[in-house]
Parts: structure tokens; sequence; C-alpha cells
């Protein structure tokens, strides 16, 4: 199913390629296996200014519009894997699989986004699946406690949020720039509301938003203002983050799970990119901290072990790339963007008087003959 499903989004999106990114996050790059251990996300961004999109904001000085589709796969595992039966003081196993909808106004300095997804928890993921393949491939240990995952479950989620960056600044030798975004998410996964800030420097600083991301998603807003750059150059973006959380389904659901309810996460991200033409490779790497509370009893721990089990890190690797047959250059300032947004207006209102005139014309050819008859 999940199989079938990649190959018709891809198909059907492909027909009308613009932007896109794939990303896989694994917690083996920081030398752990364990809790959130993969992530696959791969996203779609449509042209700027596509006629079809709503104005959804209706303000009047916003350029461009956009959307997205999200395709995201996640999985979770308890620390220890050779356990075949429940851990109940442990992360269950889980997957997840969610598809995600995003709108997106915006202009060169800040967005909006706000995003509809549909997902399901349980066997229906397939990451039981997925994960023994995985670690067939890299020779690891199978995990034996899938039999206990959690249940099938559909959920639906809500989002908004928005996003800003300074100017791109250019001392001669290097560019940056300075993102900071606020994000907002009410659903039966997750909610909660998350704020970062991310600083990004390199010899070349691309015109999208470079933000900390999401809980756990797929950055979905840095595919706006993706553009053409010729040759090879490099950045580097380091981000922090805090996130307060009101409910994370893998945690909070099953009460026969002595879970500690997680209050707040925060953390660092540094991110490694490589550019070279339309194409973009990025390395990052991700510490949080886990604040939660500590309700299994009799529990006695030093503080300096207690610090590490709540650290959790994972890595994740980018491949980004935008359809340019044409290799056309993407506006750099929002009065070029003023402009192309009118000139396809134009020749939209064009298209339609044209029509509009052969309609008139074909109706004076047959009026005279109904005539005379």
């Amino acid at each position: 199913m999940l199989k079938k499903l990649l190959i018709l989004i891809f198909i059907n999106i492909n027909l009308f390629a613009a932007s896109h990114s794939f990303i896989l996050e694994n917690d083996a790059l920081t030398g752990t296996d364990k809790h959130y251990t993969n992530g696959f996300f791969y996203t779609w961004m449509s042209d700027d200014n596509d006629k079809d999109i709503p104005d959804w904001l209706n303000i009047e000085d916003i350029a461009v519009d956009n959307m997205a589709i999200s395709l995201s796969h996640l999985t979770f595992t308890p620390d220890d894997l050779s356990d075949p039966n429940v851990i109940i003081d442990d992360m269950p196993y889980a997957g997840y699989l969610n598809l995600n909808f995003f709108l997106y106004q915006s202009m060169s300095n800040y967005f909006h986004e706000l995003g509809l997804g549909f997902g399901v928890v349980g066997p229906l993921a397939r990451s039981e699946q997925i994960q023994n393949e995985i670690h067939r491939i890299n020779g690891n240990r199978t995990p034996q406690g899938w039999d206990n995952q959690l249940k099938n479950d559909f959920l639906t989620n809500i989002s908004y949020q928005f996003g800003y960056k300074t100017d791109k600044r250019d001392l001669g030798f290097i560019e940056y720039d300075w993102t900071n975004n606020v994000r907002v998410d009410l659903g039966e996964f997750y909610t909660g509301a998350l704020v970062g800030t991310s600083i990004r420097f390199g010899s070349f600083v691309p015109n999208n938003f470079k933000t900390t991301g999401n809980f756990i998603g797929g950055e979905e807003s840095s595919l706006l203002n993706f553009g053409h750059k010729n040759g090879l150059d490099w950045s580097v973006s380091l981000g922090y983050f805090l996130n307060s959380i009101k409910r994370f389904y893998i945690v909070d659901e099953y009460e026969e799970y002595q879970l500690d309810h997680i209050h707040y996460t925060k953390g660092k991200v540094i991110t490694f990119n490589i550019y070279y033409d339309n194409f973009e490779f990025a390395l990052k790497l991700r510490s949080t901290y886990v604040q939660s509370n500590d309700t299994v009893e009799g529990l006695e721990k030093d503080i300096e072990e207690l610090d590490e089990e709540s650290i959790k890190k994972w890595g994740g690797l980018t491949f980004r790339w935008k359809f340019d047959p044409e290799n056309k250059k993407t506006p750099d300032t929002l009065e070029e963007k003023k402009i192309e947004k009118n000139e396809n207006t134009y020749i939209e209102e064009i298209k339609e008087e044209s029509k509009t005139l052969q309609k008139d014309a074909e109706s004076s050819t047959i009026l005279p003959q109904s005539q005379a008859q």
C-alpha cells in the first residue's frame, strides 16, 4: 500500500514538477538506535503564483502564492530491541505515516504557512518491514518486539507557521542571513508550539527560509524561494529552538505504558549545505533536551545519568532540487516577484479575452444560418 501510494504521488506531481526535497533522518548518524529512530520526508512545492492556489490570506501586498504536498514516515522503538515483550516503561514500537497539504503566502522576508494533515499510526504504516529491511542491509540486530506495536489509528492535524528572515548581507568574502519562526500545531498526533532562530553563513546564501524545522517533520517551508544558482557553493547554519508540548500521541495515548509526559524540548541544530546549480545537499545534526515528569516510583538516578538519558540526538541527510527546464532565474526581490505575478495575471487575462472573442465569432457565424432557415 505504501509503495503504491509513493509511486502514485510521484508520477502525478512529477508531471507538474517544480521544487522537491527528500530528507532521511536516522539516529544511527549520532551513534544511537532508539526512540525516534528513523524518518523519511518527501515534499513537492508548486511554482510561484500558481493560478489555482486560493488567496487564503487575501493580503494585497503579498507577492507569492505556493502550495505543497508532503509525505512523512516516522519510526519509534524502545531502547532494548532484543526483548520480545511489552516494555511498559519505555517508548513503544510504533510507525506513523502522514500526508500533509500546505498553503503559503510569502514575501522576500517572511511567509505564512497553513497546513492540514492526515495520518495513520500502526501496522498500516509498515514501519516493521521498513526497519527490518534497513537493519538487514546495514547488518544490525533485528528488533524483536514489533508484535507489540501500537494498533492502527487514524489521526488528523492542522498547523500554522510564520517565519521572518533578514535581507541577505554580503561581506565580500562571505554572505549571511538570520531567520526566526513560530509554529503552532493542533492535532491528535501532536499538539504544541515551537519558536526557533537560525543564522546561516557561507560563500552563497540562497533566498529560501532556513528555519529550525518542526517538532518532527520535513522542513517544507525551506522550498520557498528555492532558486537558481550557477556553480558550486556552501553554507553552514546554526539554530536553537524551544518546543512546548501539550500532547504527543506515542507517549500520551496508552495508559498501560508508564511513560512521562513530555512538557517541552529545547535544542540545537547545525546544518552543512552544498549547492550546485539547482541542487542542494545537506547534512543536519540535531541535539534535543527532553523535559518530562518522573512518574515511576522508586526511580533513583544521579543527575549526570538523568541528563544523559534526557538528551536525544539524530542526524539527517537532505536533497533538494528545483525542476527548471527553461533555466529561469528565480526573482530575487519583492519588486521582481510583483512584476512576474502581474505578467502572469496579464497573460491569463489575454487568454480569457481571446476565448471570449472566439466564442462571439462562432455565435455571429451561426446566427445568420439560423435566421435564413
